[in-house]
């Protein structure tokens, strides 16, 4: 990430007990992915623009992915989505997310 973006700046956050930490990657305007360590497993979560969000559609991004971007919740910037790491092959699909947000 660092290597592809040098601009990036990377923090820990901790918002309360109910939120928990959150580890986010981020340059000057916006956050480009979210890392949320949970009890037992790690979540990785991306808000995605119009352009992200039609670029992901038409990719070969896995469909449980696709599945899921349509019904994230909206937010000013865009759709938020939160991705379970259940195992090393989402690890392509989440290098590939985060091509698509630098890209957008």
């Amino acid at each position: 990430m660092y290597l592809k973006y040098p601009g990036a700046v990377s923090e820990w956050n901790f918002p309360g007990q109910k939120y928990g930490w959150s580890f986010r990657i981020k340059d000057k305007k916006r956050a480009i992915i979210y890392f949320l360590p949970r009890e037992k497993k790690l979540v990785v979560s991306f808000v995605f623009g119009q352009q992200a969000f039609e670029k992901i559609m038409d990719s070969d991004i896995s469909q449980e992915i696709k599945l899921e971007l349509p019904s994230a919740k909206v937010y000013a910037e865009g759709r938020g989505v939160r991705i379970e790491v259940k195992n090393r092959k989402i690890f392509k699909d989440i290098g590939q997310l985060i091509n698509i947000k630098l890209a957008f």
